[in-house]
């Protein structure tokens, strides 16, 4: 069974790699592919001939996230629908799609793209989503009719524990980065985007009332106007640490087991492979009540994302709480842990074969 993966987030994300290596212990064939031309999903599927179509982000496909050009993202929605319509009723090929996000996380276009999803989607056979919360969120964003409900699917997001070096002590970590031993130090890690709020958290990190307070903001910034933003925000700013560049695998280590907490500051969320991958490192979270974040151990530290002030205040709850976070993070890991490859592939590979 020829299984086709679209597009190719893994050079992003190890999510992709991690499914293809389980799915072809399980005997299927694998490929992932972004596809190239005008017409990228035919030209992908002539050249692999798969059984199966698996869509994990439709929005590269859809929406001109790059130059943001409502005619560019008219004309390659049109595009995808009439591929979609090709592949369904002249190949009968079948269609999966993970729903990831319910729309892009930049909300470029999202009105046009949410249009283009709605039709399209009513084409697919089956869909996977990560929790019981997604899977009500995008019941009732596409009103998807009760007679295909038996074809959404819930299969947990894996987890990244064996995938990145984890053999560093935190001492080592933090001489490496300056950090002192008696530094309390907050994280944020992941692709910096508009929708995962940092300035919240640089705003309430200013605020707090806490000795030799730290905060590492790291990883790339996809936007040149919030880098600036951001870079203008800590400018005078002691204790804070910016390292605004994709961070190698191998070194994730070294920011993880420095910190205390992990914060995030998402805006609006469904699934997140950071929060997976912060749980695999053993890390107490600080984290809004959406998507998802919601079915987490409620040992962390949960805010209402509507009350931006609430960030400052769970931070300052994990600082008063400090002598339990190792206690935190070992519970998440282990909550996390459930979550092996071996089984979402034989899952997986359940939805392909119905």
């Amino acid at each position: 069974m020829k299984i086709l993966h679209m597009p190719d987030g893994s050079k992003e994300n190890p999510y992709q790699k991690l499914l293809k290596e389980f799915l072809e212990k399980e005997g299927l064939e694998v490929n992932i592919e972004s596809g190239s031309g005008f017409f990228k999903i035919l030209n992908a599927f002539k050249r692999f001939k798969p059984y199966i179509l698996h869509f994990h982000w439709m929005h590269v496909y859809i929406v001109s996230l790059s130059k943001k050009n409502i005619i560019l993202s008219f004309i390659k929605g049109i595009v995808f629908l009439l591929q979609i319509f090709y592949l369904k009723f002249f190949k009968k090929i079948k269609i999966v799609y993970t729903v990831h996000n319910l729309l892009n996380h930049e909300r470029i276009h999202f009105l046009w793209e949410f249009i283009i999803n709605f039709v399209a989607i009513r084409f697919f056979d089956d869909y996977i989503v990560h929790c019981e919360e997604a899977k009500s969120s995008f019941i009732k964003k596409y009103r998807i009719s009760k007679n295909r409900f038996s074809r959404i699917h819930v299969i947990p997001h894996g987890n990244y524990i064996n995938y990145y070096p984890n053999n560093i002590s935190k001492y080592e970590a933090r001489k490496k980065l300056g950090l002192g031993e008696k530094d309390f130090v907050f994280l944020c890690h992941g692709f910096i985007r508009k929708y995962k709020g940092v300035e919240k958290i640089i705003d309430a990190f200013k605020d707090l009332e806490i000795e030799n307070k730290r905060l590492l903001i790291v990883g790339k910034i996809m936007d040149i106007n919030e880098e600036k933003k951001i870079k203008e925000k800590i400018k005078n700013l002691n204790g804070v640490y910016l390292f605004p560049y994709f961070i190698k695998e191998q070194d994730m280590q070294i920011f993880y087991n420095a910190s205390d907490v992990v914060v995030f500051s998402f805006k609006d969320i469904l699934t997140s492979g950071s929060v997976i991958c912060a749980m695999g490192f053993k890390k107490p979270l600080i984290l809004p009540f959406l998507g998802c974040l919601k079915e987490i151990p409620k040992i962390n530290f949960f805010y209402n994302p509507s009350c931006e002030k609430e960030i400052k205040k769970c931070m300052e709850e994990s600082y008063k709480n400090r002598e339990i976070l190792e206690e935190i993070g070992f519970k998440n890991y282990v909550w996390v842990s459930k979550f092996d490859w071996e089984k979402i592939a034989k899952e997986v590979k359940k939805v392909y074969k119905r």
